[in-house]
């Protein structure tokens, strides 16, 4: 949004406003409005890094982020992990509508915001009568009188405010205006220029016990492992807009890509995802405990939308891709050894989506590179059967090359899941971690890990 392009948004605002409010005079709002009961704040304190997820259909960098915009599917998605949702409510630039604030505000309980170039009192008043719960007040947009005026017609009806900046000026009249809600946009309105790493430049500036929100451009778990030190909380919508899979992506913001593994049951099938769980693992091995039949685990895909991924041990290469084209697997993972000619064959043969997973022991020297035809590289205490519910030293894991396309195993379990978060590798394998015997998953321990796995490290902020 370049300056040109900001200045004639608040120009057509300004123009929208006036005749929205002719519609809907100041004083019949206020005449029927109610404060809000929903805790905006105080919901994204519930966790050390919250979620604003985002109902946003289009942009004006991007144009349509989708073909369609189910907004109460999207916010019934969201409100399974999100703190808050994001409603975007300008229409000739983000083709937002506040009718669209009423329905999800109807819909969940989540609290709400209202994002939209705000420019005087009478929005806030509006936002809070379709549905808000907190408005976005923009320092690229307000000047102080005017952020006063809209701050403290907010806290008339109970709102709360978050205010964004982009700039170190911006920030320092932030705490100026004595803001405690403050939200760093990586992206510069005046260019439409990425920077990921505003947050960390500015966080020396943070007001001590101001509650810091990251937004744009965040699309992956690494960038979020890799502002939590510096953000409390963080506003994701574009990507979850332009995602295929919303249920997998948001799942993987929050807790990364963590596979469940042996399953077995149709109850796991179900809690698995429930608590936030991406992958499901299936083991096809002969000699597993937790072996499964082709025909059992035909019947449990259908139960929960997870990505599947199949685990052999040096079976043919006829019956892995029989597997894999019966469940529409999402990978293969390749857990005996298998050569670089069996997998290069294998590749030939399976459905041009599954992705082929290869299993090393974490004692062995890693390559630099994906070997040909491999897509991810998962780590055990052994391969041929898995480690058994041992881990084995991660030492190595912390500087290698293929961090992003590394799924660890071995031996994960509550007590040692958030070191192996820390590591800020791709993905994490649990399976007898979360058992009360083999292949039979435990309910709380499922529960408990995920809690876990998003109560992450501290923060330097807050």
């Amino acid at each position: 949004m370049r300056q040109a392009m900001l200045d004639e948004i608040i120009k057509q605002q300004k123009i929208d406003m006036l005749e929205k409010e002719k519609k809907l005079p100041l004083n019949t709002l206020l005449s029927c409005v109610k404060p809000s009961d929903r805790d905006f704040l105080g919901s994204l304190k519930k966790n050390k890094s919250a979620f604003i997820f985002e109902c946003k259909h289009r942009s004006p960098s991007e144009g349509m982020l989708s073909e369609t915009y189910p907004v109460i599917e999207l916010a019934q998605k969201y409100a399974q992990f999100a703190n808050a949702i994001s409603v975007l409510t300008n229409q000739p630039y983000f083709g937002g509508n506040f009718e669209h604030l009423k329905q999800i505000s109807e819909t969940v309980n989540k609290p709400i915001l209202c994002k939209d170039i705000i420019i005087n009192p009478y929005q806030v008043v509006l936002a809070r009568y379709y549905g808000a719960d907190a408005v976005l007040l923009m320092l690229s947009v307000l000047n102080d009188e005017e952020y006063l005026a809209c701050h403290k017609q907010a806290k008339a009806l109970n709102m709360d405010v978050l205010t964004e900046v982009f700039t170190e000026e911006e920030l320092i009249r932030a705490c100026s205006l004595n803001a405690t809600l403050i939200g760093i946009n990586h992206r510069n309105f005046h260019t439409m220029q990425l920077d990921m790493a505003r947050v960390k430049q500015l966080s020396p500036h943070f007001p001590k016990n101001a509650f810091i929100i990251a937004a744009s451009g965040i699309k992956t778990h690494q960038q979020i492992h890799e502002l939590s030190p510096y953000a409390n909380g963080f506003l994701i919508g574009s990507s979850l807009s332009k995602s295929e899979n919303i249920n997998i992506l948001m799942r993987e913001l929050i807790f990364g890509a963590i596979k469940i593994c042996g399953l077995t049951r149709q109850q796991d099938v179900q809690q698995a995802f429930k608590v936030g769980a991406s992958y499901g693992g299936f083991i096809f091995a002969e000699n597993s405990p937790r072996k499964i039949t082709l025909e059992k685990a035909k019947k449990l895909v259908s139960l929960a939308p997870l990505h599947y991924v199949g685990v052999f041990v040096q079976q043919s290469m006829e019956y892995v891709a029989q597997v894999a084209q019966t469940l529409n697997l999402y990978a293969v993972q390749l857990h005996g050894g298998e050569t670089q000619d069996y997998i290069k064959q294998l590749r030939l043969i399976l459905p041009s989506h599954c992705h082929i997973w290869l299993t090393y022991a974490g004692g062995s020297n890693l390559p630099h590179v994906l070997p040909h035809a491999v897509d991810k590289i998962v780590l055990d205490k052994t391969i041929l059967g898995g480690g058994g519910g041992k881990t084995f030293n991660w030492e190595k894991l912390k500087d290698t090359p293929l961090s992003q396309h590394i799924m660890l195993g071995g031996g994960l379990n509550v007590e040692n899941i958030q070191s192996a978060q820390n590591l800020g590798l791709w993905g994490l394998d649990i399976n007898s971690g979360v058992e009360s015997i083999p292949g039979i998953k435990d309910d709380n321990k499922l529960e408990h890990l995920f809690f876990k796995l998003r109560e992450k490290e501290e923060s330097h902020v807050g």
